[in-house]
């Protein structure tokens, strides 16, 4: 296998030079395959003298598995800062419009979401009202049709089989789901691939959904990854949430 990788990012004088004053260098960067493929790689490099001449020695590690455990833990120090956040607002806010809209806010901002938004089951219609949003993506939303009956495509997606159901439902291929498919034009013009929806036990005999979707295909459940439910038990309405 053909490798391409930062060894030759050693030559430049600053790399060369601290190398050759402290005898051992630690760096990372990315390799790339003959294929064209490319993966991370820690490089572990330090002269050597053998028999009068110096050598620069390097040991390459893939650290793949380390980087991908790095993302992890960084998205659910996001979703954990957005979950201690989003419960501060429901004690502290009381207006249910002011507090749809923080909520919204702290997704987005504090669980890197690209679009988080809170929709109201409408009785008459069995359809989702969109009550407040926030995030790149709000243009989704425009025209959106929704349904909670099964009888109703629009209703057979995450958000209606969640509402239904009352369960989490978990979509990681958006874009490919047959169940997403009356969305799956405007899903990728917004760049959405997957999406997360939890129930929401609401007030007044209401009922609801809180879905949400991440920047790429990254919801596993059981990680933590699909826990962030603010506003359950607590709003009366259904909120969706795009990463």
């Amino acid at each position: 296998m053909e490798l391409h990788g930062p060894l030759d990012s050693l030559i430049l004088p600053g790399k060369l030079e601290i190398l050759k004053q402290d005898g051992a260098l630690i760096i990372e960067g990315i390799y790339q395959r003959k294929d064209g493929s490319t993966f991370p790689v820690e490089i572990s490099a330090r002269m050597i003298e053998v028999h009068g001449a110096r050598y620069l020695q390097g040991i390459i590690r893939d650290i793949t598995d380390r980087k991908l455990a790095e993302r992890k833990i960084h998205r659910l120090n996001n979703l954990y800062a957005a979950i201690s956040r989003a419960n501060e607002a429901i004690v502290q806010i009381g207006d249910r419009d002011n507090l749809f809209q923080e909520i919204c806010r702290i997704a987005v901002e504090y669980g890197q979401f690209k679009l988080a938004w809170i929709g109201l089951v409408d009785g008459e219609t069995r359809t989702l009202k969109v009550a407040a949003f926030s995030g790149e993506a709000s243009g989704y939303l425009d025209g959106i049709h929704i349904a909670v009956d099964a009888d109703q495509s629009e209703g057979c997606g995450p958000i209606g089989i969640s509402v239904r159901e009352r369960r989490e439902n978990i979509c990681n291929d958006f874009l490919n789901d047959p169940g997403t498919l009356p969305w799956h034009e405007n899903a990728k013009k917004y760049g959405i691939l997957a999406s997360a929806s939890c129930p929401l036990e609401l007030e007044a005999g209401q009922s609801g959904c809180c879905p949400y979707m991440p920047r790429s295909k990254l919801f596993r459940s059981g990680t933590g990854e699909s826990a962030y439910r603010p506003c359950q038990g607590h709003l009366p309405g259904h909120g969706s949430f795009f990463a």
